[in-house]
């Protein structure tokens, strides 16, 4: 793909182009990764080889902050990792032997639908599941965390003929990542969410089970996200939990899960004198009137229940991740300056903030997770969002259902204006961000992944641009002109087709923005003005600064 830098930073006049590679849907080949030992000392390269034939991975990162795509055995004779095919149907467990440079296909694992874990990094790794393949080469065993019909499970393969042996871990719960192995002990430390009554079923919580008795004991203590991190020969782990609504405290534990020490607990009080709310979590039904599903409501810090609230809905909406916070912690997942997707800033501006994981989302099983798969347009369930917003509604007579607005930036920009099209009664007013507003023209292994092999029939309802003429309310795109994520085409190709349809909509192109357009100052003041102006039916303050902190000014505070 190709950019132009119109304002270029040295200011010549003229324009500055660049390419860069990048994979769409409808290309018959795309880009692929190469495995290579390297030797430090004798300065070579090998190329990693499996049956001959080059041991390609779909272009995501090798190596996150937290937990390695490509793991090594302790001795380091050996690596292992999980590879998956162009469209996520089958993943495979390789093992590269280090002396030799060849790699072997240990186990596979195919899907009607699609192969789930994120394995790249990010800023809040924690509303993900963990690569989850283990390696013990002593019994020639692999442990391969896998998504399944209620949950997802530990499960136990031979490693030398990839003949399944058993589910370490039957749900129905979700085994989110595993923290330690102890090869004495013969114990596996993980985390895991959905197994406890009567809790948020995303918090997670550790656990140790022993593989030779099959013994499975609770060691977190404390309701709430437990955020977990082992010492590296296992002797303790820092234990770090919260909920949205308790500061958070950090413990070191012993092994059995005994707090040896307490190391900190948060003090909220600065941000509470300024004006902080905590979050109030809420749960309400489906489209289907029966699956709950869980969110957060942000209310004014004068709210008053005798008045009417417009609503913000902050939304997401990609099938990789959750988008409600679970911890106490200002974005879950999206970081910024304008704490839980801008909705602590909009709440003090007269709103409230709602944001709700619906069906097709992650972390509840398979049977929930594969309602996105051919289903882009609904945007792990858009509807769904509907469906609380009126049931809070009924529930509070503060929300005001005339007043419902919404936004999102890169997958949520994507779902934002398809609400506004999807729902133009019901959504009036709506924010979008460098969204990715038709999947073949956004990276090869999402739309594949989510929607399947291309072709014009099956990406047809997924694109914004089809449905413009069905736009009533107030709609502002914006877009980074630099984006090499979600490339501006795709802004521009949606507002083509609304001025083919000659609907009014704004917009702004961010000069020398990539996709991180939403956290300059700027467009938070853009965003907060047009709810101001079109929600909340009030005239925002003319050219208002946004003044961000200097180090100094920190020091003082």
């Amino acid at each position: 793909l190709h950019l132009v830098q119109s304002s270029p930073l040295n200011k010549e006049p003229r324009p500055i182009g660049s390419a860069y590679p990048y994979s769409l849907p409808a290309d018959e080949a795309i880009l692929t990764a190469q495995v290579y030992l390297m030797d430090v000392e004798k300065k070579e390269s090998k190329k990693v080889m499996l049956d001959g034939d080059i041991l390609e991975l779909l272009l995501l990162s090798m190596f996150d902050s937290d937990d390695d795509l490509l793991k090594w055995t302790e001795d380091s004779k050996e690596a292992y990792l999980v590879r998956y095919d162009r469209y996520f149907k089958t993943a495979q467990a390789i093992i590269i032997d280090r002396e030799k440079g060849d790699a072997r296909l240990a186990a596979s694992h195919g899907y009607d639908t699609f192969g789930f874990t994120e394995y790249f990094g990010h800023a809040s790794q924690e509303y993900f599941m963990d690569s989850g393949l283990l390696y013990l080469p002593q019994s020639r065993e692999l442990i391969w965390l896998t998504e399944e019909e209620a949950g997802a499970s530990l499960y136990r393969l031979d490693a030398d003929t990839g003949a399944f042996k058993d589910n370490l871990t039957p749900g129905p719960y979700c085994v989110r990542r595993i923290r330690y192995w102890d090869p004495d002990k013969q114990d596996i430390y993980f985390s895991a969410s959905g197994k406890e009554a009567d809790v948020d079923p995303y918090y997670q919580f550790l656990y140790r089970l022993n593989l030779e008795s099959g013994d499975l004991v609770k060691l977190s203590q404390e309701d709430g996200e437990h955020r977990v991190r082992f010492h590296k020969k296992g002797l303790y782990y820092i234990d770090s939990y919260s909920t949205i609504q308790t500061a958070p405290k950090t413990q070191v534990c012993d092994r059995e899960g005994l707090a040896l020490c307490h190391l900190a607990t948060a003090d909220l009080s600065r941000i509470m004198d300024l004006g902080y709310v905590t979050p109030e979590p809420f749960q309400a039904l489906a489209r289907d009137g029966k699956t709950p599903i869980y969110g957060i409501l942000i209310k004014p810090h004068d709210f008053d229940p005798t008045k009417k609230y417009p609503l913000v809905d902050y939304i997401y909406g990609g099938a990789q991740r959750i988008n409600t916070p679970k911890a106490f912690e200002f974005h879950a997942g999206m970081p910024g300056p304008d704490p839980q997707g801008g909705l602590q800033s909009l709440a003090q501006l007269g709103f409230v903030g709602l944001i709700v994981d619906g069906l097709a989302t992650p972390l509840r099983g398979k049977a929930i997770h594969d309602m996105t798969y051919g289903k882009a347009e609904e945007c792990c369930g858009l509807e769904d969002h509907v469906h609380a917003i009126r049931q809070l509604a009924e529930k509070y007579s503060w929300i005001d259902l005339d007043r419902i607005g919404i936004w999102g930036a890169s997958g949520g920009g994507y779902a934002t204006a398809r609400a506004l099209l999807q729902f133009p009664d019901f959504y009036k007013v709506g924010v979008s961000l460098c969204g990715n507003h038709d999947q073949a023209k956004y990276h090869a292994h999402w739309g594949e992944r989510w929607i399947g092999p291309y072709s014009k029939e099956s990406y047809h309802n997924q694109a914004n641009r089809n449905f413009a003429d069905q736009l009533k309310g107030h709609l502002l795109l914006i877009h980074g002109d630099m984006d090499d994520n979600v490339h501006p085409s795709a802004t521009l190709d949606l507002a083509d087709a609304l001025i083919d349809a000659n609907k009014d909509f704004d917009m702004l192109i961010y000069p020398n923005s990539a996709h991180g357009v939403g956290m300059f100052p700027y467009v938070v003041r853009r965003r907060w003005d047009y709810f101001v102006r079109h929600l909340l039916g009030q005239e925002p303050p003319h050219n208002f600064l946004i003044r961000e902190k200097k180090d100094e000014d920190k020091d003082k505070s």
